[in-house]
């Protein structure tokens, strides 16, 4: 009897874990934001080091949409960051600024030179593995990188990012199916580092992923 309600329990929790990471993650992940200049005496380095702040927020909707909130960014810095799954754009305030600048999310900027699979990494006591990102920038030439780290635990269906192009994110979303829950970025003058610190799971307010009144908005 007691081998009988053990498997039973043993099979309710793994159903329950597996019927969790099948359902589209909605919540708050809190990311710690680390800055790394690489070289000393660049005259912008005043704005890569508050562009990013040091803690970002991220609310993320079932539907795919999300806000991102910089914390700590200073007078140069980001303010907050909305993509619109509905009407596929990507939004971007930044501090001292009263407009809202947008772009398409269904084309990008980029050509996409590497994508394949990484290193594992442990990050909140999870497993990841990762993608690593190779991009060149079509009107400068300037080339990023990036590492995106997943667990599969924060899952994201198909439907939620296939026509965001913007970034290569239908791409990277395709292979990962989950959020990301670290990011490593090589830019031409700077290593950002996205690593989250907490993932709470709860429904969202779909007014976080609308423009807020009385910003003029501008197209890049």
């Amino acid at each position: 009897m007691r081998l009988h309600l053990f498997l039973l329990f043993l099979f309710v929790t793994i159903y329950s874990a597996v019927a969790q990471r099948q359902q589209p993650f909605e919540g708050i992940i809190t990311y710690v934001v680390k800055t790394e200049l690489k070289q000393p005496d660049h005259p912008n380095n005043k704005f890569f080091t508050q562009k990013y702040g040091d803690t970002l927020t991220i609310y993320y909707h079932k539907n795919g949409s999300e806000r991102r909130e910089y914390q700590n960014t200073g007078e140069l810095g980001l303010d907050f960051s909305i993509y619109n799954k509905i009407n596929n754009e990507e939004y971007t305030k930044w501090n001292g600024v009263n407009s809202i600048f947008y772009t398409s999310s269904s084309d990008t900027i980029s050509r996409l030179d590497t994508l394949i699979a990484a290193d594992t990494a442990s990050i909140l006591n999870k497993v990841c593995a990762s993608i690593y990102l190779v991009t060149t920038d079509i009107f400068t030439g300037d080339k990023s990188r990036q590492t995106l780290y997943y667990s599969g635990d924060e899952y994201i269906p198909e439907h939620a990012y296939t026509k965001r192009k913007a970034g290569h994110h239908d791409k990277l979303f395709a292979k990962s199916k989950s959020r990301f829950l670290r990011w490593d970025e090589d830019f031409k003058y700077m290593y950002v580092t996205f690593e989250a610190i907490s993932v709470e799971r709860k429904s969202t307010d779909p007014n976080l992923f609308i423009v807020p009144n009385g910003l003029s908005k501008v197209k890049k």
